[in-house]
């Protein structure tokens, strides 16, 4: 098939509910740094910081603790979930075969603006992310937007709505926000050692824009896979 000439244009997003305001913001501070295991959520003052009522933190709250990312302990609060080498693995199990699956299907199902909309998310997402690892840290929220909006394009690409429904936004947050957290903290020289090594989104767009199917899940699978290899030599060196 001949690639289109227009790239179709995304429909637009409807605007966000109070509750995801506050869950972005929630999201944002921790990435930055400013939320950490140990503190304690509060709705009051999280309401006042946001100007949304104590009804949108708690929605916000709820919905951030069904997909993992926080934890609710009776009689103490709302904190982030701690997160061990064995949480990073098991997210990783389940992210792999649903990536797998979709680059899978995508290779074969993707229509030509649909490859088109997925190679220029990953170009842009490669640069930023090679920004990123040159210092410009202002990057990440985009960055950490555009790596959602990509892998849920790949699902979308798939034309399988069930397998599009588990990797919704909220699902996605669940099985890899453990490790776009964990990217916060990496080093430059560890950045850059990923990135000359891994396969890029890049990569994996053009893979599937071959229409093979096979290859799509080998450069997919690898993609996944090399993620968790450079957390968990991250994590053990930084627990030893």
């Amino acid at each position: 098939m001949k690639p289109s000439n227009a790239l179709s244009k995304p429909a637009a997003m409807p605007p966000l509910t109070n509750a995801e305001r506050c869950a972005a913001y929630i999201l944002q501070k921790i990435e930055s740094g400013q939320i950490g295991v140990e503190t304690r959520l509060g709705e009051p003052s999280l309401a006042k910081e946001i100007g949304v009522d104590r009804a949108s933190v708690r929605t916000a709250f709820e919905r951030l603790s069904a997909t993992g990312i926080l934890e609710r302990r009776p009689r103490s609060g709302t904190y982030l979930k701690r997160r061990s080498l064995d949480d990073l693995r098991a997210a990783n199990q389940v992210r792999c075969q649903l990536e797998v699956l979709g680059a899978t299907l995508a290779a074969e199902a993707a229509t030509d603006d649909e490859v088109c909309q997925l190679t220029t998310l990953a170009r842009l997402l490669d640069e930023l992310t090679t920004q990123y690892a040159s210092g410009r840290m202002s990057v990440w929220s985009s960055i950490r937007s555009l790596e959602i909006e990509f892998h849920t394009m790949v699902a979308r690409s798939s034309h399988n709505p069930y397998l599009l429904s588990m990797m919704s936004r909220d699902s996605f947050l669940q099985v890899c926000f453990p490790f776009l957290t964990i990217s916060t903290s990496l080093s430059q020289d560890e950045l850059r050692d990923y990135l000359v090594d891994s396969v890029t989104n890049l990569d994996v767009a053009e893979a599937i824009g071959k229409r093979d199917p096979k290859a799509a899940a080998a450069v997919m699978r690898r993609h996944v896979e090399d993620t968790l290899t450079l957390y968990e030599k991250v994590t053990t060196r930084r627990n030893s």
